[in-house]
């Protein structure tokens, strides 16, 4: 019986041994050439998998027009988020919490995602303590060194750096928020939760609202997580989501011994609530 592989023939006799048609060295050369396709078509498998996994396609057949919809969400998601390591793109500066830690973004993006945000830029747009221009990106000055067709006629506006401050939001999670705007991706844990539901609730994100409140209640299933996230209350006493929070747990904190630390606090954010609820960026 003979049988090719890869070119390779070799004979089989009636006893079953085998008579190879080369010498030992070509079939061991053979036997690797074969594990090496093998190992390549595995990865080619699957890195189509990976590739596939997030896309998905969508046809109507039966429709007047035949048309196709392919999606690749995820694939979108990862690209968006190397955005933050380009410094030329990002141009918007947060200077966040008391220590005004600088975090960027990417104004187009940010302004399309959330209207309070898109308001607030334009606001600082329009300050005149913002009308002196930064200097240009230093990719924008190789273009115009190289003379690169209408980089003459950009005009400095649009390349001036814009600087906002937003001091009652801790920086932790202000930069998760970031992710968030950019690629579609949030990280919710139990120290960044009250941040993230009151910045959710502020501008204006009521699918990640709902999931940071859902995550926050179940946060009382364990005390630990419980604890993690009354030490992170203190610059979000006054946000509106905070005060509705503590009045549905006020009634389980009461009933756990281990919480009792934070009664006070508890009765200290409500008292505040009677007289008014500060949202102030």
């Amino acid at each position: 019986m003979a049988e090719s592989i890869y070119g390779i023939r070799t004979r089989m006799n009636s006893g079953g041994s085998s008579s190879p048609s080369s010498s030992d060295s070509d079939i061991n050369d053979t036997c690797s050439e074969l594990s090496w396709e093998r190992e390549r078509r595995q990865y080619r498998q699957s890195h189509r998998n990976r590739r596939f996994s997030a896309t998905s396609v969508c046809t109507n057949p039966e429709e007047d027009v035949y048309v196709m919809v392919l999606q690749n969400r995820q694939g979108l998601s990862e690209d968006l988020k190397s955005i933050f390591t380009l410094k030329d793109i990002c141009d918007v500066t947060f200077l966040v919490g008391e220590d005004r830690k600088p975090i960027k973004g990417v104004r187009a993006i940010i302004a399309s995602r959330s209207k309070v945000l898109y308001e607030l830029i334009s606001a600082h747009e329009k300050s005149p303590r913002h009308s002196k221009y930064s200097k240009r990106s230093l990719l924008m000055k190789t273009l115009s060194r190289l003379s690169c067709t209408g980089v003459r006629h950009r005009t400095v506006d649009s390349w001036r750096e814009l600087t906002i401050p937003m001091t009652s939001f801790d920086p932790e999670s202000f930069q998760r928020l970031m992710n968030y705007i950019h690629s579609g991706t949030l990280t919710v844990d139990s120290r960044t939760v009250i941040g993230l539901l009151n910045a959710a609730y502020t501008f204006g994100f009521p699918e990640m609202r709902q999931a940071c409140w859902d995550f926050a209640l179940g946060c009382t299933a364990r005390a630990d997580n419980l604890q993690d996230m009354f030490e992170s209350i203190a610059i979000y006493k006054s946000h509106k989501m905070t005060v509705s929070l503590m009045k549905m747990l006020k009634n389980y904190v009461e009933g756990c011994p281990a919480l009792n630390s934070y009664t006070a606090l508890i009765e200290e954010i409500l008292s505040n609530d009677s007289n008014s609820t500060s949202n102030d960026i």
